[in-house]
């Protein structure tokens, strides 16, 4: 049985889905740490280290799904992580909090394409459990 795609969950997954997108800095070599299943003969816990020369990516979304959110919502998402970036957390007040301006941010299109990466991320998607997140992803003009 086919993938189905994590947000649409009509179509088969057939799209490598970047996480985060190309756009936010996930286009060169990544470290990727997985936990393995089972444990060793002493009883500790596997890890299998993965290099991932192009990012990281996960086959979860269809192509028409992968389009859409990336360009209704990946640029306002690059957007946020590059300004997020050249701000820096090196500039702090006395409590030690960090102020980060972003200017023209749009916000509802970063959490969206957050919440797009997320439902990408899952290992087993429960779609009626996420279906309220899906939505909210695939309506434009859902808030």
């Amino acid at each position: 049985m086919p993938r189905l795609c994590h947000i649409c969950a009509i179509r088969s997954a057939d799209s490598d889905e970047h996480l985060p997108g190309v756009a936010a800095a996930n286009d060169g070599p990544v470290e990727v740490i997985y936990i393995e299943p089972g444990r060793s003969a002493d009883n500790q816990i596997k890890f299998r280290r993965v290099i991932e020369r192009e990012g990281f990516s996960v086959p979860t979304l269809c192509q028409h799904c992968n389009a859409r959110t990336g360009g209704s919502y990946g640029t306002a998402y690059k957007d946020f992580v590059r300004q997020f970036s050249l701000e820096g957390l090196s500039a702090t007040d006395e409590k030690g909090r960090a102020l980060v301006a972003l200017d023209g941010l749009q916000p509802l299109r970063v959490l969206k394409q957050m919440t797009a990466m997320f439902l990408a991320a899952q290992p087993k998607l429960d779609y009626e459990r996420w279906r309220p997140l899906r939505e909210f992803v695939l309506r434009k003009d859902a808030r």
